[in-house]
């Protein structure tokens, strides 16, 4: 792991502690393989660009969620990263391409520092992950329950933008399903009880009043 990428996390941390206040921090360590790690890496080092973002919309007692191609469950609208944009642009770019509507951040829900641990003997590189919490912009639509998410925004992502492909980006370079935004987002929902498979276990704190699986 290069030092620049450590020095990356351990800012971006530092940051968003200044901002917010506190920060609810979680460190897992995902297997992945060598393509995939490596891919993270090269991203940094050549564009100066890693992890991604989302936020988290609650209304009317329920989440906006979304399907990924290769995410591992369901989870919030999000996005990976590209070069020049803040973690904050990208979660809202996320919600956008995802969507269809435009986020109004509010807060942080937490950050995630995803170690992507391949079977060599080297040390897991961290993919950070940061979700926000947010509302619906004042004015924009409100995507539509049950839908799929090509059907709410009229056009797929387009994961090439500036030229840049990232990790998520080419299913050749994963090891297996991401625990965050990963792919072609492909269903989005109003979930009013928490769907049983969701991408990381801290969606299961939401107070929505309830838990149940969700089918589409």
């Amino acid at each position: 792991m290069s030092i620049e990428l450590r020095r990356h996390v351990s800012a971006l941390v530092s940051d968003f502690a200044a901002a917010y206040g506190e920060v609810d921090l979680v460190r897992r360590r995902v297997e992945c393989g060598p393509a995939e790690r490596d891919a993270v890496v090269d991203s940094f080092e050549s564009f100066g660009v890693v992890g991604g973002a989302g936020v988290l919309i609650v209304r009317d007692g329920a989440v906006l969620l979304a399907r990924y191609e290769r995410a591992d469950g369901w989870i919030e609208p999000g996005a990976g990263r590209r070069p020049g944009e803040s973690y904050t642009d990208c979660a809202k770019r996320g919600v956008r391409e995802t969507a269809g509507t435009e986020a109004a951040i509010e807060g942080l829900a937490g950050v995630q520092l995803v170690y992507l641990d391949d079977p060599t003997d080297r040390p897991p590189v961290p993919n950070p992950y940061v979700a926000f919490r947010g509302s619906i912009a004042g004015g924009a639509p409100v995507p539509d329950a049950d839908a799929t998410a090509t059907e709410t925004t009229g056009s797929e992502p387009n994961p090439e933008a500036d030229g840049v492909r990232t990790p998520g980006d080419d299913p050749a370079a994963t090891g297996g399903p991401s625990v965050t935004p990963d792919g072609t987002p492909v269903a989005l929902r109003w979930a009013e009880e928490l769907p049983e498979r969701l991408a990381y276990d801290q969606l299961s704190e939401l107070p929505l009043g309830g838990r149940g699986e969700q089918h589409i």
